[in-house]
């Protein structure tokens, strides 16, 4: 009875010493059921909108033009992938933009081709936000220890809030006009994964959007605007965002990531539809809204 009892023993320390020494090792060759990664960085934005002065597009062809540039600040985001069922994938993921620079023009023209300009207006515009997200499902198409490929659809969209503020102090901040747009739709989404070497391994994201765009503007010192709804817009467009990462894996768990971003979203011709205090409405043409968005990121990614 004691040399068996002895033998079970023996047996089972040997397996939980199996188990032990080799238990990591197989679970970094198993697939990752989740991938949480969360970042910080840096980005940019630049912003253009401009109106006809009727709804045929005319008198003239471009009447008022906003444009801002140089929208700055830092960022912060998270992108989570789940295995729901063999190769099948979700894909969630969020990045927020908190602008801290940038300036704004107004003017608005007499004259087709921007010609004539009646009126110039420079303005600062240091604070805000812009943001990006999508939910997408998604199939390894290709799914190899060197390489994979990843293929998702789904729905996403960006948004901004951007501000037409005073460049001097001393008037008090009394201007403080917003202009918030809305960018939402299908996407489809294409991820390809190389490794290239044991820890290392690079990855490139591209996404395309078709998108229904809508915003809402306060123009506060105007006083023949309502207020907060001073005018909106409508019309249709698409979004085009590639992604490029490298990833080094520091345990079969945590790896570090590095990388940057390219976002372009512009629409056709669309509605601006203007509120008046008076209960009156006045419709014209918008002549299209384009926005471009930069980033650079560092972080952090869990595996298991």
């Amino acid at each position: 009875m004691k040399n068996k009892f002895r033998s079970s023993r023996l047996c089972v320390g040997g397996i939980l010493l199996f188990l032990l020494l080799e238990g990591p090792r197989g679970m970094a060759q198993q697939d990752e059921t989740w991938e949480i990664q969360s970042w910080a960085g840096y980005g940019g934005q630049d912003f253009r909108w401009s109106i006809a002065g009727n709804s045929a597009g005319q008198n003239p062809n471009i009447y008022s033009e906003l444009k801002w540039k140089g929208l700055k600040g830092p960022s912060i985001g998270a992108l989570v992938r789940y295995d729901v069922w063999r190769r099948w994938t979700l894909i969630g993921e969020y990045n927020q933009l908190f602008i801290r620079s940038g300036s704004v023009s107004d003017i608005d023209y007499q004259e087709n081709n921007r010609q004539d300009a009646s009126y110039h207006g420079y303005f600062n515009s240091n604070q805000g936000s812009g943001a990006t997200w999508s939910g997408l499902i998604g199939y390894k198409v290709v799914k190899m220890k060197a390489w994979g490929l990843l293929l998702a659809i789904g729905y996403g969209g960006s948004r901004q809030t951007l501000f037409l503020l005073d460049n001097d102090p001393a008037l008090g901040g009394i201007l403080n006009s917003t202009y918030k747009a809305n960018w939402n739709g299908p996407a489809a989404e294409i991820i390809a994964t190389v490794r290239l070497l044991r820890r290392l391994s690079v990855e490139g994201t591209g996404t395309y959007s078709q998108v229904n765009y809508n915003s809402r503007a306060d123009w506060n010192l105007i006083q023949t605007f309502r207020q907060p709804d001073s005018f909106n817009d409508r019309a249709k467009g698409y979004g085009v965002r590639t992604e490029v990462s490298l990833k080094y894996r520091l345990t079969h768990l945590v790896a570090l990531v590095a990388g940057g971003q390219y976002a372009y979203w512009r629409t056709g011709t669309g509605i601006d539809q203007l509120f008046l205090t008076s209960g009156e409405t006045d419709n014209t043409q918008m002549n299209g809204v384009f926005t471009k968005e930069m980033e650079e990121r560092v972080g952090v990614e869990l595996g298991f």
